[in-house]
């Protein structure tokens, strides 16, 4: 089994949680793609270890939610190293082709009905506002696939994720560019607050922070906010949920949830996309 080690320490980590916290990594796993014979070798090694005789999927969300937020550092790591494995290869794995003269097309619209091109068009307009040759750094950027496409449109951009198991994935993704690889500015495995430290403030011209602060225990939740503004020279894009039923998404945003996490008098929030449309809202910090 080629993710032999990977499921040793996932069985170690599940064996150390509580039932709660079991419950909600069993209901957190609950549309892994299993065609791909390396995806079902490693849920069959650690299915068992997720079960609890007298424990059902019935326990109330927020319940699950605080207990997962309890688990330890390295548990999540484990975690979402076991996660991007087992999805790999459905909908969340955002399904990307490569094409014959270089680089990468991927099906953000057909995929996530336009969120991805809204995002994306907030990057455009904030190079545009600051100047076009800008530095980039996407926090929690899991298989790069915005790294990728942000680099396909000229941008020098880098990466932080809690995953270790990408890297080799975002590596083979970059060469694919080509041309697009000089502007490769790295990855760092890790967690955000604790990765952002070792870049200067004003590091990067724009950070992108899309799907990750949900997933960001409170113990570190703020320290990350305080890491990003610090880092980010001109603005940060968030997208978050402010409406969800998964486990691991530990909460949702309110447009209030967003101003105090992010409140400095150096930066002014601007809305891009208010809730109320799909699952996730947008916001643009700037610094003053």
């Amino acid at each position: 089994m080629i993710y032999a080690d990977l499921a040793a320490e996932v069985v170690a980590a599940l064996d150390a949680m509580t039932p709660l916290q079991r419950e909600g990594v069993r209901r957190s796993l609950n549309a892994p793609n299993l065609t791909l014979p390396e995806n079902a070798a490693l849920w069959e090694a650690i299915a068992p270890a997720t079960q609890d005789d007298d424990q059902t999927n019935d326990s109330p969300l927020e319940d699950v939610r605080a207990a997962l937020e309890d688990l330890p550092p390295d548990s999540w790591r484990v975690l979402n190293n076991a996660l991007f494995v087992l999805y790999r290869g459905n909908i969340f794995d955002e399904a990307c082709e490569y094409l014959e003269g270089g680089g990468i097309r991927f099906g953000f619209d057909g995929l996530q009905g336009g969120r991805y091109k809204t995002f994306l068009d907030a990057v455009d307009a904030e190079a545009a506002r600051i100047g076009r040759n800008i530095s980039i750094l996407d926090v929690g950027c899991w298989q790069g696939t915005l790294m990728c496409e942000l680099l396909q449109r000229g941008y020098a951009v880098g990466g932080t994720d809690i995953c270790e198991e990408v890297g080799p994935v975002i590596q083979e993704r970059i060469q694919r560019l080509r041309s697009e690889h000089r502007l490769h500015l790295g990855f760092r495995a890790g967690w955000a607050h604790e990765t952002l430290t070792h870049y200067q403030d004003g590091a990067f011209d724009v950070l992108t922070c899309q799907e990750t602060l949900e997933h960001v225990p409170a113990a570190v939740l703020q320290a990350t906010c305080d890491e990003m503004m610090r880092v980010a020279k001109h603005s940060i894009i968030v997208e978050v949920p402010f409406e969800d039923g998964w486990p691991l998404h530990l909460r949702v945003y309110t447009l209030d949830d967003l101003f105090a996490l992010f409140h400095s008098e150096q930066y002014n929030i601007e809305v891009i996309m208010p809730p109320g449309i799909g699952v996730y809202t947008t916001i643009k910090v700037v610094r003053e």
